[in-house]
């Protein structure tokens, strides 16, 4: 293995099942920063894409991993012997070799199998680093308890609470580093109206603040966190995760914004910067093809020639991967579909001129 590791704090996501512990005090701010040395790898299960943190001592191997749609970290432990790896959490269990650069092998859940297939990409020094802060309203929650009665439900004796992991980068350009620092912190700013689209929050102190304005009737737990998905020569794409739920309410809501940065630029990436004009309508049935062999083709909002691509991408090195929220194409319970379309099949829609051009793609 390379002797030297690169130093990056990953961002860890709330699961969207995790509640809030209920505290005594009215309100409290928890800042919280660490720092590993760690290894970071990018790659696949099968056709699903991962980012995988490892992180190695003397004695333990830890490493935590999440699929790059998805929101929740899955944590596992293991060992590696003679260059065998082996890492496993809950149902789930990787067992490949570990070479310098890439671990390849098998992932199982007891259920299902598939290939894998990590590679540590050798990468213009960054750093990342997160924080996690929380303010509650326990007030209301407080006096509930105290005065129990028949008709008062549980979630009248919750906190109403607001925790937000942030994320921030460090690179070698300062210049490039505040302007994707302050971007993602306007972005987190603009969650904070997901109980009130009047609400404007110029500042994170102030959205953390507002649980101190909460209704005694619609108290609510919500948590925005930050996420790394991949990291290229000269792009940089990451999340933001929404998760809300008022209390009483049938289950919760949650979403996710993608975000591909330009680092030459600092610019957020969109799809007319990357597609030659006039071809979304091409772009739109090539997608409907391949979502469809994916999800099959009933229970979706959309009749058949009418699906469209909408604006949350990832981009990967062998082509797009968008992604919708619950309720975007179709039921809550039909969760949050994908579609990833490879450039080989897009390849003659694509800008030849586009930051696309450092995968090499033959146009």
């Amino acid at each position: 293995m390379k002797s030297s590791f690169y130093l990056l704090l990953f961002i860890a996501l709330f699961s969207a099942c995790t509640s809030s512990e209920n505290k005594k005090s009215s309100s409290t701010v928890e800042n919280t920063t660490s720092i590993h040395q760690t290894k970071v790898y990018f790659g696949s299960i099968g056709k699903y894409p991962i980012t995988m943190e490892l992180t190695i001592d003397d004695e333990t191997l830890t490493a935590k991993y999440v699929y790059n749609n998805k929101c929740e970290t899955i944590k596992l432990k293991g060992e590696i012997l003679d260059g065998n790896l082996t890492l496993s959490g809950g149902k789930e269990c990787f067992e490949g070799k570990l070479d310098s650069t890439s671990i390849t092998g098998t992932w199982s859940n007891g259920k299902k199998k598939f290939q894998f297939k990590l590679e540590e990409r050798d990468i213009p020094f960054f750093s990342v680093s997160y924080k996690t802060l929380k303010k509650e309203n326990c007030k209301y929650a407080n006096e509930t308890r105290k005065h129990i009665t028949d008709s008062t439900n549980y979630w009248d004796t919750l906190c109403t609470s607001i925790d937000i992991q942030l994320m921030s980068f460090i690179f070698t350009d300062k210049s490039l580093e505040q302007k994707i620092n302050s971007f993602i912190e306007k972005e987190v700013c603009e969650f904070g109206k997901g109980f009130d689209d009047n609400l404007s929050f110029k500042t994170i102190q102030q959205l953390l603040n507002s649980v101190n304005k909460q209704n005694d009737e619609f108290g609510y737990e919500h948590s925005i966190s930050c996420n790394l998905i991949e990291r290229f020569e000269n792009i940089l794409t990451f999340s933001i995760s929404d998760y809300s739920y008022g209390f009483g309410a049938a289950h919760p809501n949650h979403f996710s914004v993608m975000y591909n940065i330009d680092l030459k630029t600092g610019k957020l990436i969109q799809l007319e910067d990357l597609f030659k004009k006039g071809t979304k309508y091409q772009l739109d049935r090539i997608a409907e093809k391949l979502f469809t062999k994916e999800n099959g083709s009933e229970f979706w909002n959309f009749e058949q020639g009418q699906f469209e691509l909408n604006s949350d991408f990832i981009i990967q090195k062998d082509g797009l991967l968008f992604t919708y929220d619950a309720y975007e194409i179709g039921s809550y319970a039909a969760g949050d579909p994908s579609v990833f379309i490879p450039f080989s099949k897009i390849k003659k829609l694509l800008k030849s001129e586009s930051v696309l051009k450092e995968f090499g793609i033959e146009f």
